[in-house]
């Protein structure tokens, strides 16, 4: 209740509204709200597998159903004018994934993503986004949600072997940290490979031990940017010490990432939606009965909540996760920042906007001169450390060794010269001469390096 003793204190109207809360918004506790406590708005819910079911029910009874987890909807829009979603929709954070391929010049992408509802309709953005800056080389692995380490080992040993070097991952917390675990015993955590994470790891990075941190060092990821302020950190330092006192038992501290944020400004602006339409006439709020033939004819439509509804869509406030504004009933797209997972810690590199694309310092949509160019260079990021301790970019393909073919004969030796040969494989490692000469100052020219073996012929 620490948002509501925040917003009340200056207003003697604390009883104008009243969270109800339930463990588990499961439809049976939704229906129960709707039916028996009169509810006119529902936050929630937090998982997808209810989330059709729970906003079709707000789309027939006109009940604002506000999510700060969805980041996708199951239904489309024009069906879904009482589902507001409170956090920043997925096909912004495609766009943001793409352009960092798109600017560090993969041609191809490996998508490890998990396999649910939610996970396929992201994978549906990411594709559009992917061709959109023309990478149409996707290779998409689908991981079960109960996975098994032996499951995971067997999908990355398959991948390794066909020489693909960037990797997408997006996936639970949970099952993402194991994969990173095993990525590094296999050895794909090495030279040549490239590891991006989307938001659903990278903001739960500071729940993870110490050991699979420093299996994923190297690791690049994105996360919505949470703008400084001072009301962000008095209320961080205030939920440090109320975590602390609810957690002093298990000694550990809840973090707050940027859901937790969206959590606060969500009840934030419905309080301040109530308090826009002010206290409610003596006209009767339910107007009608909803009935179309099923068992939930027993639902009654208000007259409150479409008022609700306009109100909460309208509202803009400076909140602690930054701007919010609701377009089309959805949370204004903002930047993302991206990050390099170095030791045990990481570090900012740069930020996406959809206005100034790829930047080396957070620009303003604001600020017109910076933000009418929209950057697609990765070239504004501040340098990463890629995986095998590299500060130069891998291609994003592992190159084969390449075999080259030694002309050797007992004579002119100035030419070539071969003093020792492997029997069994005809490999030499040392040749010189001026023919030897040439290709390694040929090698020098080429903008990626090669790895190569000497075979005598």
């Amino acid at each position: 209740m620490i948002n509501l003793e925040n917003f009340f204190p200056s207003f003697d109207i604390f009883e104008s509204i009243n969270l109800n809360l339930r463990e588990g918004l499961k439809h049976v506790v939704v229906l129960e709200l709707l039916k028996h406590e009169q509810v006119h708005g529902v936050i929630g819910p937090q998982h997808s597998t209810e989330e059709k079911f729970v906003t079709e029910l707000g789309q027939k009874v006109h009940v604002p159903i506000i999510s700060f987890t969805a980041r996708t909807s199951v239904l489309p829009d024009t069906e879904n004018h009482y589902f507001v979603r409170t956090a920043i929709d997925d096909a912004v954070q495609t766009r943001a994934l793409a352009a960092i391929c798109k600017g560090f010049q993969w041609a191809e992408v490996v998508i490890l993503y998990e396999e649910t509802d939610y996970g396929c309709r992201f994978i549906s953005h990411l594709n559009k986004a992917l061709q959109d800056v023309e990478i149409g080389q996707v290779h998409l692995v689908a991981v079960p949600s109960s996975a098994k380490n032996s499951h995971l080992r067997k999908e990355l040993s398959m991948l390794n072997e066909k020489k693909t070097g960037v990797f997408l991952v997006h996936m639970n917390p949970s099952l993402g940290f194991r994969l990173f675990a095993l990525t590094q015993k296999v050895g794909m955590m090495s030279e040549g490979y490239s590891w991006i994470i989307t938001d659903s790891v990278s903001n739960f990075l500071n729940s993870m031990d110490s050991v699979t941190r420093v299996s994923m060092e190297g690791v690049v990821g994105i996360r919505p940017y949470v703008p400084y302020s001072d009301n962000l950190e008095k209320f961080k330092e205030r939920w440090t010490r109320n975590s602390m006192v609810q957690n002093k038992n298990r000694g550990q501290v809840v973090d707050l990432n940027a859901y937790g944020l969206w959590a606060y400004d969500t009840i934030t602006a419905l309080a301040i939606a109530v308090e826009k339409i002010g206290p409610v006439n003596s006209s009767p709020l339910y107007a009608k009965i909803a009935k179309n033939g099923t068992k939930h004819d027993d639902l009654r439509i208000s007259t409150f909540r479409p008022r609700l509804l306009r109100e909460l869509s309208s509202t803009k406030f400076r909140g602690l996760s930054g701007d919010f504004e609701l377009i089309d009933g959805k949370l204004k797209p903002s930047a993302f920042e991206i990050f390099n997972v170095i030791g045990t810690g990481e570090r900012r590199v740069g930020f996406w906007t959809t206005y100034g694309g790829i930047r080396r310092q957070f620009i303003n949509s604001s600020d017109h001169d910076q933000a009418k160019t929209y950057s697609t260079s990765t070239a504004e990021l501040k340098n990463i450390v890629w995986p095998g301790d590299l500060t130069s970019q891998p291609k994003g393909w592992l190159p084969s060794i390449l075999r080259i073919g030694v002309p050797w004969k007992s004579g002119y030796k100035e030419f070539v010269s071969v003093t020792d040969i492997d029997p069994a494989t005809n490999r030499t490692h040392n040749p010189t001469g001026f023919a030897i000469d040439i290709f390694n100052e040929t090698l020098k020219f080429l903008p990626f390096k090669i790895k190569y073996e000497f075979y005598c012929l």
